[in-house]
């Protein structure tokens, strides 16, 4: 929890009122790497701060060649992120997202219901989430302005705009997000092996 209030205090100061409430509301949880937080199919119930470790949120599509299927990763997320699905979230449909831990993870949760509480007993607390709404906004504008690069510049900016979540990203997971085949990323990685 001390980690969570750090993160939140670094954004805007968190009043103590906020901090005793946020003590009774999350809940803490612990993941092994490749354990499930969330998987497709169910109604995603909880939102999830990260305060250690890595989490990608994947979809399984039907492959071109009609064989089986293919995840597409569609992101990854580490220490301070607000994660979930945010439409099944939101709108309680099943969702069609499954979201995973790349490594041993820690992480608080609530539910909608008590997210909605939070924000009506302390308004306080939409200067953190414009925070990570913005911060969520520049990720994906991120993600955008990538995809429209060719390869080889794709997996530069990525390496520039987030280098320390290289090592921990399998390159087929790393290749799906960025719409390349895992070979073209091995290419463009060891450059020697062409």
């Amino acid at each position: 929890m001390d980690k969570l209030l750090e993160i939140l205090s670094a954004m805007t100061p968190v009043s103590a009122g906020l901090q005793e409430y946020l003590k009774l509301i999350m809940v803490p949880h612990e993941f092994s790497r490749g354990e499930f937080l969330e998987r497709a199919g169910n109604i995603h119930e909880r939102v999830y701060f990260i305060v250690k470790g890595v989490i990608r949120c994947y979809t399984r599509r039907n492959r071109p060649d009609g064989d089986k299927w293919q995840e597409i990763n569609k992101w990854f997320k580490t220490e301070g992120d607000m994660i979930t699905s945010v439409e099944s979230f939101a709108l309680k449909i099943p969702s069609e997202e499954y979201i995973q831990a790349l490594k041993p993870s820690v992480v608080m949760s609530t539910t909608f219901e008590e997210l909605e509480k939070l924000y009506e007993g302390f308004p306080e607390f939409y200067r953190h989430s414009h925070t990570i709404a913005a911060k969520e906004k520049q990720f994906f504008a991120h993600i955008a302005d990538m995809l429209r690069l060719p390869a080889k510049e794709r997996y530069q900016l990525f390496l520039h705009r987030y280098p320390e979540l290289l090592k921990d990203i399998p390159q087929m997971y790393l290749a799906t997000f960025m719409g390349l085949e895992k070979t073209t990323v091995s290419r463009i990685r060891n450059p020697k092996r062409m």
